[in-house]
C-alpha cells in the first residue's frame, strides 16, 4: 500500500507538515533508499543533498545509486529495474488518476499577465 510521506486533514495541516515534520517513510524502502529521500526532502536547502558545489554529481555519487553505470544511463544503455504493466490502461484511465492527483494542467489559457511572468522561459508545451 502507497503511504504518503506527510500526513494532514486538510490542505493547510498538509502544508505546515511538509514544512515542519520529518517524513514519514515505509520500512520497505531500503535504508538507502530512505536515506536518499530524507536528504533530498531536508529542510534546509543549504544541507539539500545536491546543493553543495557538487550539485548533481553529489546526488550521482550517493550510496542508493552505487550500482548506476551514469554513462550507461545517460546513453540509454540501462535497463529498467521495473517495467509497468500499463497495457489495461486506457488514456482516459490515466487521465483520471491524473485529474484524482491534481495533475492535469489547468482548463483554460491563462491570461497574458501572468504570461508575462514566464517571460524568457525557453520551453513551451505549445
Amino acid at each position: 500500500m502507497f503511504q504518503f510521506p506527510f500526513d494532514a486533514e486538510d490542505d493547510m495541516e498538509l502544508f505546515e507538515s511538509i514544512r515542519n515534520d520529518r517524513p514519514a517513510l515505509t520500512e520497505e524502502l531500503s535504508e538507502e533508499a530512505q536515506c536518499l529521500i530524507l536528504r533530498l526532502l531536508e529542510k534546509n536547502p543549504c544541507d539539500r543533498l545536491g546543493s553543495s558545489e557538487a550539485g548533481a554529481e553529489e546526488v550521482k555519487a550517493h550510496e542508493f545509486f552505487e550500482d548506476i553505470d551514469w554513462e550507461e544511463f545517460l546513453e540509454r544503455e540501462l535497463m529498467p529495474p521495473f517495467k509497468p504493466d500499463v497495457s489495461g490502461l486506457t488514456e482516459s484511465t490515466r487521465q483520471s488518476e491524473c485529474q484524482a492527483w491534481g495533475l492535469m494542467p489547468p482548463a483554460k489559457a491563462i491570461s497574458p499577465e501572468a504570461q508575462q511572468l514566464f517571460e524568457g522561459f525557453d520551453y513551451s508545451a505549445e
